[in-house]
């Protein structure tokens, strides 16, 4: 199996997943994002957010095998890399 094919399968997997989700899943987390404690609440957002991909990481390893998972997980990671060595702080000012 080529890597192209395999990357298209994981992609495929992950649609059709998202495809039978019926329901929206709002997870809520009350922290301040402005004042004087905005850096507490800002960092809490993110420890919330990896611990939510954490446990969808551990929920993918029971539904699928290892390798679609390690699969999904280099993907995300080469998306992650791209849009970091392209950011440019300046490209998103507001006018």
């Amino acid at each position: 199996m080529s890597v192209l094919s395999r990357i298209l399968s994981v992609g495929l997997t992950a649609i059709s997943f998202q495809a039978t989700a019926a329901d929206t899943v709002k997870i809520a987390v009350i922290d301040p994002l402005s004042g004087p404690f905005a850096n507490v609440g800002e960092a809490m957002v993110r420890h919330m957010q990896l611990a939510i991909d954490m446990v969808v990481l551990v929920i993918a390893f029971g539904v699928t095998t290892p390798t679609v998972v390690a699969w999904s997980v280099l993907g995300a990671v080469v998306l992650n890399l791209f849009v970091a060595i392209n950011h440019r702080a300046d490209r998103y000012i507001a006018l």
